[in-house]
């Protein structure tokens, strides 16, 4: 009886876990100055909650191909961002802004936090000289 309660506990644990939600927010800085990065997007491939179709799309590399309706926030005029609604399960946030290298960051939700702080800084693409 005993085994089974604990088998029982530890199931009904894993399937409460798998179904837990939070808060990613943070800020995009530049990696050099330290200045904030305004207009930059912040997305989770896997949420399905805003159409890009409403914001400029930059010419972005990792952009190519996204499915339409994932959600994209933008970062504010202090670089500050907010991802609401993540699984806490491991996926990917990418962050992309025209003029710098785009990056791609293995989130995964520790603890009994439900909202999380990810600050990034991301570095000036090189300027191509053509001559």
């Amino acid at each position: 009886m005993r085994k089974s309660l604990a088998f029982a506990i530890v199931v009904v644990s894993m399937f409460l876990g798998c179904g837990r939600r939070v808060t990613v927010t943070g800020a995009l800085t530049h990696s050099e100055t330290g200045r904030p990065i305004v207009g930059a997007w912040v997305y989770d491939p896997t949420l399905d909650t805003l159409a890009i179709d409403s914001l400029a799309t930059p010419d972005i590399e990792p952009l190519d191909g996204i499915h339409p309706n994932k959600q994209i926030v933008t970062t504010d005029s202090a670089g500050r961002y907010v991802l609401e609604n993540i699984s806490a399960r491991r996926h990917f946030i990418y962050f992309a802004v025209e003029d710098f290298e785009w990056i791609k960051v293995d989130f995964k939700a520790k603890g009994r936090d439900s909202i999380f702080e990810l600050n990034v800084k991301l570095e000036p693409e090189p300027i191509e000289v053509v001559y």
